[in-house]
């Protein structure tokens, strides 16, 4: 990511513009990033150049996204290699509950697919640089029904990649369903009201829609601490476009049939929340 910067910023100077001086930069940024990554290891003895190789490789390939697809290109590859490489790191057993898990997922994405009857397609203007958020002949039902569908869908990819779940703190296995309830009933219009603080925020400073609502979905999608890096891994990759989905209900449902998406949503996720509950 080093050599990112240099080449973004570097080559502004006059004395370093032109092709001799990209390539230099680029080599010689992207060998600092690679020597930065000497400090993982402990031991002096594994503090070798050909053990950050692998680094200095990745910063190539991307710079290369860099200049192809811009910043956000190259940070969101960045991630994604993160996550398959941490996706490795697993504590928890697969049990029966695991196979309940995709069961369940497996239904809510049968039953949501076959009522519904707006096509996906039409929230594709939600992913462009000038996206309409109200969509056109959609009712509020036909939202949750997409909805459901995706994060079934999300649900069932990672439930068969065996990616851990994020664990839940011993108080809040605890908890009965009705204070989980009137937890989220609090809960939600604050996430939601913060949201949009944010939203207005970033649009007061000049920040065109698209990346507002990207801005606040990686804000709001950040994972918590979890037992495993598979489970920090999921949380972040499953969490980061629901919660984009979110900022656009937000912008086109408004804030109140927002609430009443979220409530919906987790009434429906009740019958997996409870099986979270009940496995190691």
């Amino acid at each position: 990511m080093l050599g990112i910067s240099f080449l973004g910023l570097l080559p502004k100077i006059p004395a370093l513009s032109g092709q001799t001086a990209f390539y230099a930069l680029l080599l010689i940024g992207n060998t600092i990033w690679a020597g930065i990554h000497l400090n993982n290891f402990k031991e002096n003895r594994d503090k070798k150049i050909l053990f950050v190789l692998p680094q200095f490789v990745g910063g190539i390939f991307l710079s290369y996204i860099y200049l192809k697809f811009g910043l956000f290109g190259s940070v969101l590859a960045h991630f994604a290699g993160n996550a398959i490489i941490l996706s490795s790191h697993k504590v928890h057993k697969v049990t029966i509950i695991d196979g309940l898990h995709i069961l369940y997922g497996a239904l809510c994405a049968w039953i949501s697919y076959r009522l519904m009857t707006k096509p996906l397609s039409d929230m594709l203007t939600w992913f462009s640089t000038e996206p309409v958020f109200k969509l056109p002949g959609w009712t509020f039902w036909d939202y949750v029904l997409a909805t459901v569908f995706i994060a079934s869908i999300m649900g069932l990819v990672f439930d068969l990649l065996l990616y851990d779940r994020g664990s839940l703190e011993q108080d809040e296995k605890e908890r009965s369903v009705g204070i989980v309830v009137t937890t989220y009933l609090l809960a939600f219009p604050i996430q939601f009201g913060l949201m949009l603080g944010a939203f207005s925020l970033l649009g007061w400073l000049g920040v065109g829609v698209f990346y507002r609502i990207i801005c606040v979905a990686l804000i709001f999608g950040l994972p918590s601490k979890q037992d495993s890096l598979g489970a920090v891994s999921r949380q972040f990759w499953a969490g980061l476009p629901y919660v984009y989905i979110m900022g656009c209900l937000l912008m086109g449902l408004g804030f109140i049939q927002t609430v009443a998406w979220a409530l919906t949503m987790s009434v429906i996720a009740l019958p997996s929340r409870l099986l979270h509950k009940h496995d190691d």
